[in-house]
């Protein structure tokens, strides 16, 4: 199971906006998560659980990115 969730400016040009990722990339590594990052722009944060995920460890993983991107507005 992989998710992605692409980082752009606006939705009409799509620009990538890798200031975003990288800040989204960054306060998950201080958080003890780590996200991948992808895409032929590099503009994808990949989340990609282990085939052993627990609820716990999942709500975990979700409530930071969450708080992450919640704290950037």
């Amino acid at each position: 199971m992989m998710i992605a969730v692409e980082f752009i400016k606006d939705k009409i040009n799509k620009e990538p906006n890798l200031e975003a990722l990288a800040h989204v990339f960054e306060k998950g590594k201080e958080a003890g998560i780590l996200f991948g990052k992808g895409g032929h722009k590099g503009h994808l944060i990949r989340i990609l659980g282990p085939i052993c995920l627990s609820k716990k460890s999942a709500e975990k993983a979700i409530g930071v990115f969450e708080d992450i991107i919640v704290g950037m507005n």
